[in-house]
């Protein structure tokens, strides 16, 4: 047997997680564009802006132009199939609502740790590589909830972005020791990706601020 390309491996490896999550967000964001009514066109344009508005607000903060989608335009295009494939799949009897919480669970995990990894390789420090890793993984969901005229959730005590800053944690503290780079990503993800599923079944939120608005009138 041939010695195996470990360069190949991580590069082929890596294109997977990039599909995989750009898959995971545009089903997320078609499933969000079917609760609202929206035609075809809508239901594209919100599966495309989850899929990619992450990372290309991280390109842009960190100065790297054109961003990603623009000299890989496939990300774009494998949005809006996996959307245009996902209306009709919907016709078939399931759980909307498990299936949306875990597309968007996987799809920030991948983005989130890639975002991340990212960062890095352009030489940013690892405080900044996390923040821009958060941003990746949680970015195109507040664009999908805004155009749908939902709020936010990660603006709303549900544990999402925490979660991402979890595993964004880890994987710059792993990069510290001296192990593999694509297994610091797959531990990583795993984290994030356990954490949020967790948080979905055991509903965990973060605690609220909420200010009474009789008591502020009066005052």
């Amino acid at each position: 047997m041939g010695e195996v390309d470990v360069n190949a491996v991580s590069d082929i490896v890596l294109i997977s997680l990039q599909i995989i999550g750009t898959i995971a967000f545009a089903v997320s964001g078609a499933l969000v564009a079917g609760r609202r009514n929206m035609d075809w066109f809508g239901v594209v344009v919100l599966a495309v802006m989850v899929a990619v508005g992450g990372g290309t607000l991280r390109d842009l903060l960190l100065g790297l132009t054109p961003v990603f989608w623009i000299e890989s335009p496939w990300y774009i295009i494998l949005a809006a199939i996996a959307a245009l494939i996902t209306v009709p799949l919907t016709r078939l009897q399931f759980n909307y609502r498990n299936y949306l919480l875990l597309s968007d669970a996987v799809g920030l995990a991948v983005f989130a740790v890639l975002g991340t990894e990212k960062a890095l390789l352009v030489g940013v420090n690892g405080f900044a590589a996390i923040v821009m890793g958060v941003i990746t993984g949680v970015f195109g969901g507040v664009l999908r909830d805004v155009l749908a005229s939902r709020d936010p959730s990660i603006l709303y005590g549900d544990f999402y972005a925490l979660a991402a800053l979890i595993g964004c944690m880890v994987f710059v503290l792993l990069r510290q020791l001296s192990i593999n780079t694509l297994a610091i990503i797959w531990i990583s993800i795993g984290v994030i990706l356990v954490l949020r599923l967790i948080a979905i079944g055991r509903k965990w939120s973060l605690p609220t601020f909420t200010l009474d608005e009789e008591e502020e009138r009066v005052s």
